[in-house]
């Protein structure tokens, strides 16, 4: 599992240079970010190899990126790094959602102007947490790394 989850990492840290054009709030996160191997799983007992093993990788992307587009370098990641270590995996879709991308039509002009004559602050459209996710659970059985 390991060796099919570390080149993630790279790709990880690539996403979190990305930033969105979008406005933000302060406090709120403006680039791309990615978690890898938040649940995981495998193995029946301390000290022995599993037959399978499982990770999940949570991907939160900024409006103007193709989640399709990103979806694809993932599973090519994760299918060229199980080739290396003959390991067999499957990769399990479990939720795919474009980001937030708030509308700048002028009736979405209107309701800024309404708000900030109401409330005297501008409410800037936001990148909403939570949205645009993608988690993939990947499942695969582990190579022999004993020879």
């Amino acid at each position: 599992m390991i060796h099919v989850a570390a080149p993630l990492e790279e790709y990880a840290r690539q996403m979190s240079t990305r930033h969105t054009a979008q406005p933000v709030g302060d406090g709120e996160a403006s680039g791309t970010m990615m978690v890898i191997g938040g649940p995981s799983g495998g193995g029946s007992n301390f000290n022995v190899v599993p037959a399978r093993t499982w990770f999940t990788v949570d991907g939160r992307f900024n409006p103007e990126e193709d989640i399709h587009a990103e979806l694809g370098r993932i599973t090519d990641i994760i299918d060229g790094a199980a080739a290396r270590v003959s390991a067999d995996v499957s990769i399990e879709v479990s939720q795919l959602a474009p980001s937030a991308n708030p509308a700048t039509d002028d009736r979405a002009a209107q309701l800024r102007d309404f708000s900030e004559r109401t409330r005297s602050r501008d409410p800037l459209p936001a990148k909403m947490p939570g949205e645009g996710m993608t988690t993939a659970m990947v499942k695969g059985t582990s190579p022999d790394f004993s020879s």
